[in-house]
């Protein structure tokens, strides 16, 4: 089983665009994240924050740290497309077929989206053929079956060169 998580401190980088510089804004937000121990409990954690944008002062040490934050965040790229998906709802498994601009060394695929919000992906069974890399995920719904046939999901990438984000809809057609 393959879980995500962050213990200490984390930041999440985040650019906003000021329509008027010289009034006050304020920033209002729901932040839900879950605490684990040996169960999961979702909170919402409500976030109002006024910010005079006049009275902002450059602070490099600030401006590092944002820098190093959004290096590690992935980003749309043309470096990596994902050239096939394939839903086998019998099997209830997903096979995506990346490509990329330069060979594979030591990938790491995720899959998520709002479309398939209650779809847990297994850690994918990885094959490497030269520029592509094929991903082979078990798919299970605590609803029931899945069904993913259609619907958009989210595709990150990392490799030792590669740290990008892509989207495709979920086909049922054999490649």
């Amino acid at each position: 089983m393959l879980t995500l998580g962050y213990k200490h401190e984390v930041s999440f980088p985040l650019i906003l665009t000021v329509s008027d510089p010289t009034k006050p804004i304020v920033l209002k937000a729901n932040l839900r994240l879950p605490s684990c121990t040996n169960i999961c409990v979702i909170t919402d954690y409500p976030i109002e924050l006024t910010i005079d944008p006049g009275s902002l002062k450059l602070d490099a040490d600030a401006a590092y740290l944002f820098g190093q934050g959004m290096s590690l965040t992935p980003k749309i790229s043309e470096q990596v497309q994902v050239a096939d998906s394939y839903w086998d709802r019998q099997a209830q498994t997903l096979t995506l077929k990346l490509d990329s601009k330069t060979a594979w060394s030591k990938p790491f695929v995720l899959v998520d989206g709002k479309d398939v919000a209650d779809e847990f992906f297994s850690q994918p069974k990885l094959t490497i053929d030269g520029q592509s890399l094929y991903a082979k995920f078990d798919v299970s719904n605590w609803l029931g079956e899945a069904n993913i046939a259609d619907k958009r999901i989210q595709v990150t990438v990392a490799d030792e060169l590669i740290l990008a984000e892509t989207s495709t809809i979920v086909t049922t057609s054999l490649w």
